[in-house]
């Protein structure tokens, strides 16, 4: 027998629907370090290298 799952709709901010004091400053560091994320792989670096640029060893 196959289950089928039920997904319950909510808003797009899952820290403020979680009770996160700081819910919005969270949710704006994500999508900073999202669109950090697209801008290396657009410029095709590689790992060695996104850690030389972000100082991380």
């Amino acid at each position: 027998m196959i289950q089928k799952q039920t997904f319950e709709e909510s808003s797009s901010h899952v820290f403020a629907v979680l009770g996160f004091d700081d819910a919005d400053e969270i949710f704006t560091r994500g999508k900073m370090a999202i669109q950090v994320i697209h801008l290396f792989k657009k410029r095709h670096l590689k790992q060695h290298k996104i850690s030389e640029i972000i100082g991380i060893s």
